[in-house]
């Protein structure tokens, strides 16, 4: 099954933008929360043996991660942070 991130990745993206900083007050963007369950409801939904369920806020984090390593945000003096180059508008990818 292929995910397509690039939906939760704006809505990450344009709530940093807004003001949701870190990672607390990102996981009270509903925008960005649904988006982040339904992704973990539908990985739920295949049972892998020796693996805890996931939760929302573990697809949060991941996306974060990615967004970081893919140079869209930075994490400097405890803050998130878009980058200039390369932007958030781009910004999507998918899972194996």
């Amino acid at each position: 099954m292929k995910t397509n991130y690039s939906t939760i990745d704006h809505a990450i993206c344009a709530a940093i933008y807004s003001g949701a900083d870190n990672f607390t007050r990102l996981t009270t963007q509903r925008s960005v929360m649904d988006l982040a369950d339904s992704i973990a409801g539908q990985e739920n939904t295949q049972p892998r043996k020796g693996y805890a369920p996931v939760f929302g806020w573990r697809i949060l984090d991941r996306r974060l991660q990615a967004l970081r390593k893919a140079g869209r945000i930075i994490y400097k003096g405890g803050r998130w942070q878009i980058t200039t180059t390369p932007s958030c508008d781009d910004v999507g990818g998918e899972k194996p």
